[in-house]
């Protein structure tokens, strides 16, 4: 994510934000909003990032949401994954 935020500020004159756990400071340019984490249950995390990730987001009124991770509301997510061979 650090990468793609950092190539799109090089783009063009946009403010970014970034809401999540934790972020490798390198742009100063970049704003941070630390997203706190639950860690048990497990099974509660994901819903618990999206809805403390949710209340910032509406706090901003951004033009765009990008995500990368299941959020409640976005206007762009971006999916990851890996292949992984069972044997």
């Amino acid at each position: 994510m650090k990468e793609v935020t950092e190539r799109l500020i090089a783009i063009g004159k946009h403010e970014f934000h970034v809401f999540a756990n934790r972020w490798e400071r390198g742009r100063t340019d970049v704003i941070f909003h630390k997203v706190p984490r639950i860690k048990f249950p497990r099974f509660l995390q994901q819903w618990f990032f999206s809805a403390m990730a949710q209340r910032g987001i509406a706090r901003g009124g951004f033009d765009l949401v990008h995500s990368h991770w299941p959020t409640f509301k976005a206007d762009v997510f971006s999916t990851h994954g890996r292949h992984t061979s069972g044997g």
